[in-house]
């Protein structure tokens, strides 16, 4: 007779709702691990930034993901490389020229940050340009529009 009885009782569905997943989770969080809690909150923290928002939105923009592929599907990293290489002979050649002529700090401490500020407009835009073409532009100009939306707003 136990056996039959054992039998019938589990034989019957039970009429208690079964406890939803997220709130299986939440409570071993609360009750088993502050340290996970913790790590949680920090992972939520993160996805909720807006700069994690904004990359969000680029990455869904179907004509930005478009350029970059094209970009990383192009061969053009030798020439890239060899572009950026000349670039920075000849900046280093004319502010070595553009130096000579000057004999005191403060026309030489402009020179360098005005050869400078060139240098790194013209390595970070016009190369890349240069190589890849229109997919550039495309990716740096949604970079640029995600960019300033964020930080403008």
């Amino acid at each position: 007779m136990p056996a039959q009885e054992s039998a019938s009782s589990t034989a019957t569905p039970s009429t208690a709702p079964a406890p939803k997943l997220a709130d299986q989770v939440q409570d071993f969080i609360k009750e088993q691990s502050p340290e996970l809690k913790r790590q949680l909150d920090s992972v939520n923290a993160l996805v909720n930034h807006p700069l994690s928002k904004a990359g969000a939105t680029l990455v869904q923009d179907q004509e930005f993901t478009s350029a970059v592929s094209r970009i990383s599907n192009a061969h053009g990293g030798t020439r890239f490389l060899a572009y950026e290489g000349v670039l920075l002979i000849l900046v280093w050649i004319f502010r070595a020229w553009r130096l000579s002529k000057s004999n005191t700090l403060l026309p030489r401490l402009l020179t360098q940050a005005w050869i400078g500020a060139v240098y790194w407009i013209l390595a970070i835009t016009v190369v890349p340009w240069l190589v890849w073409g229109e997919a550039f532009r495309t990716a740096l100009g949604h970079l640029v529009k995600v960019a300033l939306r964020q930080f403008l707003a």
